[in-house]
Formats: structure tokens, sequence, C-alpha cells
């Protein structure tokens, strides 16, 4: 697979967070291999095969209109014991 690296540091700190993200995800030894492999001096992945093209970076703080939810946030604990109710109703 071919893969694009950068030592922006816009990129670098935007591949920190996404390696952090999939370390979470999936555990840091999946992700250390992969790690490992970028290039010294280039910590960056502006492209990776097809799968992840990074399109344009700024580091303009984004409209604060990019982060309203479309609706009220849902507490998930409270929306199950609403949906047990209803079933123990039936």
């Amino acid at each position: 697979m071919e893969a694009v690296f950068t030592s922006d540091p816009l990129v670098v700190e935007m591949t920190t967070a996404y390696l952090a993200f999939s370390e979470s995800m999936i555990g840091a030894k999946n992700i250390a291999e992969f790690k490992n492999a970028f290039p010294q001096g280039k910590q960056g992945l502006l492209r990776l095969g097809d799968d992840m093209v990074v399109q344009s970076i700024s580091n303009k703080k984004p409209a604060a209109s990019a982060f309203e939810l479309p609706a009220k946030p849902t507490n998930m604990s409270d929306m199950m014991k609403g949906l047990m109710g209803q079933l123990q109703k039936q």
C-alpha cells in the first residue's frame, strides 16, 4: 500500500490524534507496527492508499456552528429505561 508522509507540524498533530484514537479503539499493540514504519522526521500521514487522503487541513478555529447538534443529546441510560418501561407495559 502506498503512503505519503510529511513533516508539516499541523499534519503531524492530526496524525498523532488519529493514531491515539485508533489505539483507543483497537489497542496500542495493533497500531505500534504501523507507527514504527513511519519514516524518521516525517510523522505526518497525508495519504494511505485510496482509503485515507487528506483533502485539506487548516489551523483556523472552526465556527461554533460546526459543533451544533441537530437535536438535544440523548442519555442512553434514560433511553434504555424508557424502552424497558414500554416493553413491560405490553
